[in-house]
């Protein structure tokens, strides 16, 4: 509370000195902005598109009000197109939102997170002060946006409180960065597809791993336990992108990671050569619906079969072996399965078409989310001949 009233004294002064209100230039969603510059026009058939850079603001503007406008999340967009008839033609305004603007969501006490979009370059005077219900904030952008303030980006509370959620590779940065550092807890958001997440172990195929068994709702979880018979149960449950993996994916996997016995949580921890790692419990197997040596055993289905009818290989160990050349009875037991992320490697390079009559005019995540260029992970590419690709970028 003292916080609070401090901040709000704080606020008050700073109207007195003479801050005045001005209008928003445009309203998306719940959402208030202003024009900042003009970057481009384009003009393809009866459509004239003028791009801007603006800056997220409030309602009223500036540090007019305290105004509490939202609530629950804050997730302003980090491209959005208005549109407007003129005559016959289409009048197009294209918007990339580059700054927090001074205020834009401060004093909102029942937002309980924020998500900051990648495009965002600058937050300003006080633009996320004072949301004191804040426990989760997401920066999305891979370079910690600056501020222009003496202030901190959040008042300590919800530095001390809140977790900052940061792109993948990008925590060193923003525990460096004036005000960012102020976060008591940063971690790097789980790169995922179709709500599954997967990790990238330096292998030399550049092969992505599921951190969790199919079936599981945690990473310790042991998962459903499948007949060799239905293991196509991964991609048709999962998705086109993930398969039970072979047994020379799961080599690759033994051969160049080290893995380390967990006595507590019992099962492996697997640490790639680029330091990344996942666990694999001992979640054993299955025989007629009786579970078989869980929370001892390693037995891993691959989609490698033997050349014994009624055999494949399958991944398995104890604490003190694991390997890949033993081979079981598929009639008889179920065993889980840790998936892995097919036809997509970290080691693959982006394959943009852009040639005289094809081109790429817009890329996307898998949430759809528009993207302004290439990011890491899967990028969904809409071609000028009406097709998609989709392309991994390492």
């Amino acid at each position: 509370m003292k916080q609070i009233i401090k901040t709000i004294a704080v606020l008050l002064c700073m109207v007195s000195l003479g801050f005045s209100t001005y209008a928003y230039d445009v309203k998306f969603g719940n959402y208030y902005f202003n024009r900042i510059s003009t970057t481009s026009v384009d003009n393809v058939g009866y459509v004239t598109t003028f791009h801007y850079n603006v800056e997220a603001t409030s309602k009223e503007g500036g540090y007019s009000t305290f105004t509490q406008t939202y609530s629950g999340a804050i997730a302003p967009p980090a491209t959005f197109t208005v549109t407007e008839m003129e005559g016959s033609s289409t009048i197009a305004y294209a918007y990339t939102l580059t700054i927090i603007g001074d205020m834009a969501f401060a004093n909102n006490a029942s937002a309980t997170e924020i998500t900051i979009p990648e495009t965002v370059t600058e937050i300003s005077n006080m633009g996320l002060l004072a949301n004191m219900s804040l426990q989760k904030v997401t920066c999305l952008a891979t370079t910690p946006p600056s501020h222009n303030s003496n202030y901190l980006l959040v008042v300590t509370d919800v530095a001390n409180s809140a977790t900052l959620f940061v792109p993948t590779g990008c925590k060193t940065k923003y525990q460096s960065a004036t005000g960012w550092k102020a976060f008591k807890t940063i971690e790097e958001i789980t790169p995922s597809i179709g709500n599954h997440d997967y990790v990238d172990l330096g292998l030399p195929s550049g092969k992505l791993w599921s951190t969790q068994n199919y079936g599981a709702s945690s990473t310790t979880g042991h998962g459903t336990y499948v007949s060799w018979s239905t293991i196509d149960v991964v991609k048709s449950s999962w998705g086109s992108y993930w398969a039970t993996p072979t047994r020379t994916e799961l080599n690759e996997l033994l051969n160049y990671c080290i893995w380390t016995w967990d006595s507590s949580k019992k099962g492996y921890t697997i640490t790639g050569t680029n330091g990344n790692s996942m666990f694999l419990p001992a979640a054993g197997f299955q025989i007629m619906g009786y579970d078989q040596s869980v929370g001892s055993g390693i037995y891993y289905w691959s989609s490698t079969a033997s050349s014994e009818s009624g055999f494949t290989f399958t991944l398995s160990g104890s604490s003190s072996f694991v390997n890949v050349n033993n081979t079981y009875n598929t009639s008889l037991m179920s065993s889980p399965i840790r998936p892995i992320v097919k036809g997509m490697t970290s080691a693959t390079d982006d394959i943009f078409i852009d040639d005289a009559d094809v081109k790429c005019i817009s890329i996307y995540d898998l949430n759809g989310r528009r993207l302004s260029q290439k990011e890491k992970g899967i990028n969904v590419l809409k071609m000028s001949d009406g097709t998609i690709k989709k392309i991994f970028v390492k």
